[in-house]
C-alpha cells in the first residue's frame, strides 16, 4: 500500500508570508522589465537615427544621379545637333 502523505497545515501568518514573498518577486520582475524596456527603447531610437541618416545620404546620391543623367542627356542632344549641322 502507498503511504499517505500528510498535508502540512498552513496558518494565516504563513499564508501572509507566502503572499508577501510572491509580491516581492513580482516587484523585482516588474523593475527588471522596466530596465529592459528602457534599453530596448534606446536601441530603437539609435536604429531610427541610423536609418534617418542613411536615407538622407542615399537621397542625395539619388538626386546627384538624376542631375548627372540630365547633363549627359543634354550633352548627347547638343552633340547630335552639332553633328546634324556639320553635315
Amino acid at each position: 500500500m502507498k503511504k499517505q502523505e500528510k498535508t502540512k497545515k498552513i496558518t494565516v501568518d504563513n499564508l501572509a508570508i507566502m503572499m508577501n514573498n510572491s509580491f516581492e518577486i513580482l516587484k523585482k520582475d516588474i523593475a527588471d522589465n522596466a530596465k529592459v524596456s528602457t534599453l530596448i527603447l534606446k536601441e530603437i531610437s539609435a536604429i531610427h537615427q541610423d536609418n534617418k541618416n542613411f536615407r538622407q545620404s542615399i537621397s542625395s546620391l539619388n538626386s546627384d544621379g538624376v542631375y548627372y543623367n540630365r547633363k549627359i542627356e543634354n550633352l548627347t542632344t547638343r552633340v547630335e545637333k552639332l553633328e546634324s549641322n556639320s553635315k
